[in-house]
């Protein structure tokens, strides 16, 4: 056979091979002691799986990584374990390791030779280099990004992306003291879909970065370095050594193999797509190559190429591309990763799935299903802040409603004035007022209502879902009893039109607007039922299997409140009918996309659901996932499915078999896409609204919204 390429996935094949007594003709394009324009980080998972390097080759052990945000703030992330660690090498030096390693068990090496043209003909493959031909049975694509082998083999050499990289190496002073053991990565404004990086060694630095968008790396790197308000500290009095770059192809090709030829390592697109790195995902591709192109050489039997092709691509899809290509969605919106970082300094559950991406040590499926959970968390946290600044303001308006002694009244505020209550609904009407330029007062006034009457909706709710957690405490009813509950969220719906009524001693508000506002509270409640009975009926009856019901249904359920709150709101401010109608359109829209998240909380959310799991399921109600899972899923799975649907005695255990299914038929990405669909709805409503500071506000819930959608592919 002969490999062409003496990186780590060449050099890898070489020795496996050779080491089974097969002939093994290494050919390398340029000299085998040149620098290769690489950051030379050695992630953990390698040093795991192939033994721990020489010493002599380790220019730094690696056990801790500083992620640096958009707006600086800094997350550390390590590994735990100190008998563990990544490493930084010198590419020249590491890659003459393995050469000399596969030398030992019996490979030739050439430099300097340019691979012009290979053939395959007979069974045979004729490989042309300068004035020379070399013959085999089988040729080993190792040859890197860009080199045009695979072209010349006949595999389509169309990666999905391509990343461009730049680099220097630096000589800085006290690179012991202003490193120690950590590398570090910078995510910028300027390169939303790239970072840059700092890895130590002995004696240098390498600082560089990479971008799969088209951008002035060189010009950014240079920025960087002498501008960036953290890193230009670690780079004082710096001079420059080497510089260089290259193109990585992220993705794997389309085909990993022709007549007798496969293709492995860059050339294959093993790298990883988040970060860039491919020197473990360069052996590994040529360990798994390895059995099959022995088992081709001995049998020639032609079924072994494509099983290689088969098993690379399974393994990296399911360790770490199907996963990742989710997770850099978050990585790669400013928004997102500032909270990450943020929130990260105080949850080792995000440093643990930073971690994963970052090392490989374990499946990057555990990272997705951690970032899954904390966008979930993030996204009611970051509304409930969004929601925040009116909350002392309509705090202090709810004290005054309920003020009797009774009972009701004391458990009215009870539940009402709960400090887990984002108020949203009040904040969106307000919201709503202010674009039209409508009284502060009476705004807030009217919001107040609608978060009474959201209020009274849920307590029946939890009744009619025998639910026994809100708001992070026990329901009303589990408290202080049914027929108490019924009543409290009665008082609370009766008083919503007393409230109203009281506009009419208003010179503000004519009474046309106060009908209208009847109107429209009235409208949203009575839709609101109709919608609530719908969702009864549908798990009553079982029907799973139209997912415009379902929708219809949320629209009259949820977007119909968030509609009339909007609605109610412009009302207030004297806006035209038809900026009402438009506004009252991006609430619905608005009111669908949060249902689609809230239906996923119930399963997927654990404790920022604030309210009880699992209880869609075990009452049967009608999701998204749910609805996807059983169209598409085989007999077994629905079988499954149908079992833990509606049954009252519902188990963790029963509950994670039905979150493997939906991941398996990929019903958690629908429900993320059709989230999206509705953002978009909302997105496009208001566009058509006033350019002011209210829909500045309105477009930064849309933005916390679509956090779920980004984990979609």
């Amino acid at each position: 056979m002969i490999v062409i390429g003496a990186g780590p996935a060449g050099s890898e094949i070489a020795y496996r091979l050779a080491r089974q007594k097969f002939n093994v003709l290494v050919l390398e394009k340029a000299r085998f002691d040149r620098e290769k324009p690489c950051g030379g980080g050695i992630q953990l998972k390698e040093l795991l799986e192939f033994s721990r390097l020489p010493p002599e080759i380790v220019e730094r052990k690696i056990r801790n990584v500083r992620i640096v945000s958009p707006q600086n703030n800094m997350l550390e992330a390590g590994i735990k374990n100190r008998s563990f660690f990544a490493a930084t090498v010198k590419r020249s030096v590491y890659d003459s390791y393995l050469q000399k390693r596969a030398e030992r068990a019996g490979a030739d090496f050439l430099e300097n030779k340019k691979v012009k043209k290979v053939i395959q003909r007979h069974g045979k493959v004729f490989v042309y280099s300068g004035n020379k031909m070399y013959t085999a049975r089988l040729v080993i694509d190792a040859s890197g990004a860009s080199s045009g082998v695979a072209k010349m083999l006949g595999i389509d050499q169309h990666a999905p992306e391509v990343c461009a990289t730049y680099h220097m190496w630096l000589k800085v002073k006290d690179i012991d003291k202003r490193f120690r053991d950590s590398i570090e990565l910078y995510f910028m404004k300027d390169n939303p879909r790239g970072y840059a990086w700092i890895f130590p060694k002995k004696d240098i630095v390498s600082v560089g970065i990479g971008s799969v968008e088209k951008v002035n790396l060189v010009k950014m790197l240079n920025h960087f370095i002498r501008t960036h308000p953290v890193a230009k500290k670690k780079f004082r009095g710096f001079k420059i050594i080497k510089k260089g770059g290259g193109l990585i192809p992220l993705g794997l090709l389309p085909r990993l193999y022709s007549t007798s030829a496969v293709v492995i390592g860059d050339a294959g697109g093993f790298a990883n797509i988040i970060h860039g790195g491919g020197i473990y995902q360069a052996r590994k591709s040529a360990v798994i190559a390895a059995k099959h192109c022995i088992r081709f050489l001995r049998t020639e039997n032609q079924k072994a190429l494509a099983q290689y092709d088969n098993e690379a691509r399974d393994f990296f899809n399911d360790y770490e591309i199907k996963w990742d290509k989710k997770i850099r969605n978050i990585l790669w919106n400013e928004k997102t990763i500032e909270l990450l970082i943020e929130k990260g300094k105080k949850d080792d559950r995000i440093k643990e799935a930073l971690g994963i991406v970052l090392t490989s040590a374990r499946s990057h499926k555990r990272a997705y299903e951690i970032m899954e959970n904390k966008m979930l968390e993030m996204i009611y946290s970051e509304l409930g802040n969004k929601a925040g600044m009116h909350h002392r303001a309509m705090n202090s308006h709810l004290r005054r409603i309920f003020r009797k002694t009774a009972n009701i009244h004391k458990h009215a505020n009870d539940v009402l004035l709960n400090d887990k209550a984002k108020r949203l609904r009040a904040t969106l009407g307000m919201l709503a007022a202010e674009m039209f330029k409508g009284n502060p007062q009476r705004a807030l006034e009217f919001s107040i209502i609608y978060e009474i009457f959201h209020t009274a909706s849920l307590i029946h709710d939890d009744i009619i879902d025998e639910s026994e957690m809100r708001r992070g405490r026990q329901t009303l009813h589990k408290r202080c009893g049914l027929a108490k509950a019924i009543i409290v969220g009665d008082l609370m719906l009766t008083k919503c039109f007393s409230l109203i009524s009281r506009y009419s001693h208003h010179n503000s508000i004519s009474k046309r607007q106060v009908l209208e506002l009847l109107d429209t509270v009235g409208d949203s409640g009575e839709n609101c039922c109709i919608g609530e009975e719908e969702d009864i009926c549908m798990a009553e009856k079982k029907q799973y299997n139209n997912i415009e019901q379902y929708l219809n249904m949320i629209a009259l359920k949820t977007g119909s409140l968030i509609e009339g709150c909007v609605k109610g709101g412009a009302i207030i401010a004297g806006a035209s009918k038809k900026r009402i109608h438009t506004i009252g359109s991006f609430g619905r829209n608005l009111g669908v996309a949060f249902q689609i998240i809230d239906d996923s909380l119930d399963l997927l959310g654990g404790k920022s659901a604030n309210k009880s799991v699992m209880n869609d399921l075990r009452q049967g109600k009608a999701t998204p996932m749910l609805i996807h899972a059983l169209k598409n899923s085989g007999f077994n799975d629905r079988k499954i499915l149908r079992n833990a649907t509606g049954n009252k005695n519902i188990t963790p255990q029963m509950a994670e078999e039905v979150i493997v299914i939906y991941r398996k038929i990929g019903a958690i990405e629908y429900s993320q896409r059709l989230s999206k669909e509705y953002i978009k709805r909302a997105r496009d409503d208001l566009m058509l609204l006033p350019k002011c500071k209210a829909r500045q506000k309105f477009s930064e819930i849309v933005d916390v919204l679509e956090y779920w959608s980004l984990l979609a592919e």
